[in-house]
């Protein structure tokens, strides 16, 4: 039988996985370079399970032997490179030396482009609708996702009220959410990368508990946010260095939130005027004449 490329048969096949093979088939889509030149021990080794779980999801990929489904692994890291999808979209400096600036704009050039082939636009138009229409927007991530909750959260804020900061460790704010928030009401909107902090996944799980939809951003199918969300949106990360490549899940934030003016345009457009008439009345900014394009 001729399997689809393996990476394509995960997705396909996530949400019938057990925990333990989404953590292996996580660990692949991630690795898959080192993973195809891995025996079945080694893989079981670095993903942390048994062997006997790795055995057990390729059968279940439809791989009869595990050497056919290293086979498949490597033709996909040969046409990778046979296509130069990651590092050499930008052209090499006259000198032929590699320049950490060229790296990095030509992997985020190519992560854009995959996040952007993976949003269903049905779905992020119910995310925005969500968005838009709750009570309450409770904001998650921990560890490097604090910085696009963050960010998410600060126009979020100024676009409209009831934004529930969950991003900072505040049980307060906790206690407060989880006295307030229902099904009825609230959304969350949940960051999750690697490594998935415990803290954001434990968050989403118990508010998922209580009925309320998540809108989760990861970067596979396969990881822990993604059974838990509602609106599920896929932003793939690839590592130069530990240093994480958020740009397309800034970029799917940044969507989200001209979402919600383009859907609320004279609310929100009072609510930045009034902002803007604060800082000038109060000499905040430098320079303070950005026109409002909503």
């Amino acid at each position: 039988m001729k399997c689809k490329p393996v990476i394509e048969v995960l997705h396909k096949n996530a949400a019938q996985l057990t925990n333990k093979q989404r953590q292996v088939g996580s660990y692949i889509i991630a690795n898959y370079q080192k993973v195809a030149f891995m025996n079945s021990r080694d893989l079981a080794r670095n993903a942390d399970v048994s062997e006997s779980t790795v055995v057990r999801l390729i059968s279940r990929l439809g791989y009869s032997r595990y050497t056919d489904f290293q086979k498949e692994l490597q033709n996909i890291l040969r046409s990778h490179i046979n296509s130069l999808e990651t590092l050499e979209r930008y052209e090499a400096p006259p000198d032929n030396k590699r320049n950490a600036f060229y790296d990095v704009f030509s992997l985020e050039q190519t992560v854009i482009s995959e996040a952007l082939e993976n949003i269903d636009e049905n779905i992020f138009n119910s995310a925005v609708e969500l968005l838009c229409d709750k009570q309450y927007v409770v904001l998650l991530g921990s560890g490097g996702d604090e910085v696009v909750a963050g960010y998410a959260s600060k126009f979020m804020h100024l676009f409209r009220s009831g934004i529930i900061d969950l991003y900072i460790p505040d049980d307060i704010r906790l206690v407060q959410c989880m006295n307030v928030c229902n099904k009825e009401n609230a959304v969350v909107l949940a960051y999750s990368t690697p490594r998935y902090y415990k803290r954001a996944l434990n968050l989403a799980s118990d508010l998922r508990d209580k009925g309320i939809k998540i809108i989760g951003v990861t970067d596979s199918k396969l990881a822990p946010l993604a059974p838990l969300s509602d609106c599920l949106f896929v932003t793939p990360i690839r590592y130069i260095t530990m240093v994480d490549p958020l740009c397309s899940v800034m970029a799917l934030t940044h969507a989200f939130l001209n979402g919600i003016a383009a859907r609320n345009p004279e609310k929100v457009r009072e609510r930045v005027s009034a902002y803007y008439e604060y800082t000038k009345r109060m000499d905040i900014c430098v320079m303070d004449n950005i026109a409002v394009c909503i």
